[in-house]
């Protein structure tokens, strides 16, 4: 299924009500089409006008007003972890956060996280297969750049908490908080 081109028949007043070609950090980036939505934050490819070239189209996470008054409030961290992942030299395979600011919405502020494009997601690739499997080599690869991706986090001591690769991040402290005696060795599997 083709990502849709406009907000939601049903609107949520807790997300941002992006529109086709409007502009977001005073201009800076036009809205082309939604790549997607999560139950905390929306999708959009935007163009970046003075982009360097390569990188002129990215992608921006509009996050709902609750999700910002969480990071606001220090309950999500998202924010930080992308800050620190960008400041590394090596991210091959970690999103790489180019650019953040706060939009303000009829309804409240709304945190903006520019970031590169990535492809589709594992779920809607295998979904596409015609035999709705992945074929191995690809499966292969795809476990391969995950474990690197983890790996990287892991030497930040940032831990993974979701259960999907793109759902979220923890310091390896806030784990340790929460889970108990968890034991982070800067050493990654290998």
């Amino acid at each position: 299924m083709a990502p849709s081109t406009s907000p939601s028949p049903v609107f949520d007043p807790d997300y941002y009500p992006a529109r086709l070609n409007a502009t977001l950090h005073s201009g800076r980036y036009e809205i082309l089409r939604k790549l997607g939505e999560g139950v905390s934050s929306s999708s959009w490819l935007v163009h970046h006008k003075q982009g360097e070239p390569g990188y002129r189209y990215l992608a921006a996470k509009v996050l709902t007003i609750d999700a910002t008054e969480r990071h606001t409030t220090g309950q999500c961290r998202e924010l930080e972890f992308l800050k620190e992942i960008a400041a590394r030299k090596e991210t091959d395979y970690l999103p790489l956060l180019r650019d953040d600011f706060v939009e303000q919405g009829p309804k409240g502020k709304h945190l903006c996280l520019i970031q590169d494009l990535h492809s589709t997601s594992v779920s809607a690739l295998r979904r596409s297969s015609p035999h709705k499997a992945l074929p191995a080599y690809m499966a292969r690869n795809i476990i391969s750049m995950l474990v690197k991706a983890l790996e990287q986090l892991h030497e930040m001591r940032i831990v993974h908490t979701g259960d999907e690769f793109n759902s979220s991040l923890a310091s390896a402290e806030i784990y340790r908080e929460k889970v108990g005696g968890v034991r982070v060795s800067p050493s990654p599997l290998r």
